[in-house]
């Protein structure tokens, strides 16, 4: 996601919709091949959109209810900038077959 992000936001349909302004910033360290992340040996921990890692609060890796309330605030900032993305993908697609310039 983090390569079609870069190639949107270049894009002349991503200049014209601003897509570098409204898009979160995604870091996943390593490469991710078509198996899963955790079947490639990447570290859920360390995976973040716009700073917020994208694991999975619960009760077993929280010492307290306060610990896992923040963590589940952040878990679901991070789940919200992953759908924000997808929707500024699926506007960028969208204009982009419009305008002539995705075929």
């Amino acid at each position: 996601m983090d390569e079609l992000i870069k190639y949107a936001v270049k894009s002349p349909t991503g200049i014209k919709y601003h897509l570098k302004d409204n898009l979160k910033p995604l870091k996943i360290p390593g490469k991710i091949s078509e198996a899963t992340m955790w079947e490639s040996g990447i570290d859920v921990k360390q995976c973040t959109v716009d700073e917020f890692s994208v694991e999975m609060p619960s009760i077993y890796n929280c010492p307290d209810k306060a610990t896992l309330k923040r963590h589940s605030i952040y878990w679901t900032k991070a789940m919200y900038g992953i759908l924000n993305n997808l929707k500024w993908l699926l506007v960028w697609v969208v204009q982009g077959k419009k305008e002539g310039a995705i075929s």
